[in-house]
């Protein structure tokens, strides 16, 4: 199997786009009260609360998900930031802006792009050709035809050289080097040398990788402690990770045991300690036991967060609870 399509079949693609955050969403975030949940109807973008009570109406022509306290909206062409109340805290004003993490986001300037505090002030310059999200105290940005990284200070730290690395997660980010990927450290060290087809990001202590036409799992000093057996597979969570061979998924353990057998038409990661899976050409959730708790009955899933998943029903987008209930459903 080709990495592109590997990669696509462990992303949530919704025909929208509007729910693919869910997909990435960590298990481990603790519940939020003031929590905000993005909608779609009759076009335009809005967000309820947990208990499915709209507190944002649907009004803008695009919205990002809430992160670090704030969502970018656009307005008129031009992007600003709301609060969880749905305060205008930063007026529309850029041309382009990214989500918040670690207290910047990324923004469009004319000279190019820099990142704002939650102020809406300009704390590090737009010089850069593109930018990325802050991960552990580091961003990429491309400069210069290349890919580096700086600080929350806007500090050059790993000087531009890659042409397409990752963020880092656990310490260590992937990149790739001469047609091979590999793993390095927030030096830019290189610590685990580039010899894989394919690399992800390291969750729950392991990374996936590429050798051949096959994933298995390095840990963090790049030692193959799940041997390259599988057509495709996912990232670790709640102590699982889901993986497939021929037409088929399940979920192995760090051991690389199969505790969920492969009787799935596909598989996604755990979060909230709930897994989406396919079954019959339907979509419905399992435990970490293999146990169906939501019956196969929706067209698609996203990842439950804080105790609600966005669903396909029908041809529109909905949340249901962790007991497949539905929470909030779009006006017909």
């Amino acid at each position: 199997m080709k990495p592109n399509r590997l990669f696509g079949a462990i992303c949530l693609l919704s025909t929208a786009g509007l729910f693919a955050f869910a997909s990435g969403a960590k298990s481990s975030v603790p519940l939020h009260p003031a929590r905000r949940y993005l909608i779609i109807e009759n076009g335009r973008r809005g967000f309820i609360s947990r208990e499915g009570r709209v507190v944002i109406p649907a009004r803008y022509s695009w919205a990002g998900d809430f992160s670090d306290g704030l969502a970018q909206v656009r307005v008129h062409d031009q992007y600003g930031y709301i609060d969880p109340s749905g305060k205008m805290v930063i007026p529309p004003q850029f041309k382009w802006a990214g989500r918040f993490s670690e207290g910047l986001a990324l923004v469009r300037e004319p000279t190019g792009y820099g990142y704002i505090n939650k102020a809406g002030k300009i704390v590090i310059p737009p010089r850069f050709t593109w930018g990325w999200n802050f991960s552990e105290g580091l961003a990429r940005i491309l400069y210069d035809g290349k890919c580096g990284y700086i600080n929350t200070n806007g500090t050059i730290v790993i000087k531009p050289q890659f042409v397409n690395p990752w963020q880092f997660h656990e310490g260590l980010a992937t990149v790739k080097i001469v047609g091979k990927w590999g793993y390095i450290d927030k030096t830019g060290k290189i610590v685990i040398p580039a010899q894989f087809n394919w690399g992800w990001d390291f969750s729950d202590g392991l990374a996936m990788v590429m050798e051949g036409e096959k994933v298995g799992y390095i840990n963090n000093q790049g030692a193959l402690v799940i041997p390259a057996r599988y057509d495709f597979g996912s990232r670790f969570s709640d102590g699982l990770a889901a993986v497939g061979t021929g037409k088929r998924w399940g979920y192995i353990n760090h051991a690389g045991k199969m505790v969920i057998p492969e009787r799935f038409e596909w598989a996604r990661a755990f979060s909230g300690h709930l897994a989406g899976i396919k079954l019959n050409g339907k979509w419905g959730f399992i435990n970490e036991r293999g146990a169906t708790i939501i019956p196969p009955k929706f067209r698609n899933v996203g990842a439950f967060v804080d105790g609600l998943a966005p669903v396909e029903n029908g041809r529109q987008w909905a949340y249901i609870n962790t007991r497949g209930g539905f929470v909030w459903k779009p006006a017909r």
